[in-house]
């Protein structure tokens, strides 16, 4: 029940007190284990979701990941975000999540999660590694140049 007030609370605790805080939603008669949530309890449980373990973030699938609101992303630690969430995991953040990630939590993450976290902000537009690319055809080589000179000069040569 207390979930419903603490959920969109940014707790002064410290890492241990919410870990045993959050250790206390997995419990039956709360939510049961993390492992059958779906991303409608990462989403009732809201920031609490920080204070989940380093390895049990770094287990959670696609949906679950997706359940994680902006707020509990925007909580979480550099270093547990860059620990807890691999490259993969963190290409599964809507928009909104990537877009929570705060630039110390950014500076903290290895090239592949940064460049993770880019596609996810972006998500619905043209991959990022396309922009500013010149799609244009490429230019004639030399060799086919004179290859195709020496054509039309016969060609020119028999309507003449």
């Amino acid at each position: 029940m207390a979930v419903l007030f603490l959920r969109e609370m940014s707790l002064p605790c410290t890492e241990q007190q919410m870990e045993v805080l959050t250790s206390r939603l997995s419990r039956p008669e709360a939510f049961g284990p993390v492992s059958a949530w779906g991303p409608e309890v990462f989403t009732e449980i809201g920031t609490l979701a920080v204070g989940l373990e380093d390895m049990v973030l770094s287990a959670l699938v696609q949906e679950q990941v997706e359940g994680i609101t902006p707020e509990a992303i925007a909580l979480m630690s550099p270093k547990q975000m860059a620990v807890a969430f691999s490259a993969v995991q963190l290409s599964w953040l809507s928009a909104e999540q990537a877009w929570a990630v705060s630039e110390e939590q950014w500076e903290e993450l290895d090239t592949e999660q940064r460049h993770a976290v880019g596609l996810a902000r972006y998500e619905g537009d043209v991959l990022l590694e396309l922009r500013g690319r010149n799609s244009a055809p490429a230019t004639l080589n030399a060799d086919c140049f004179i290859v195709r000179s020496l054509g039309l000069c016969l060609l020119f040569y028999q309507l003449i």
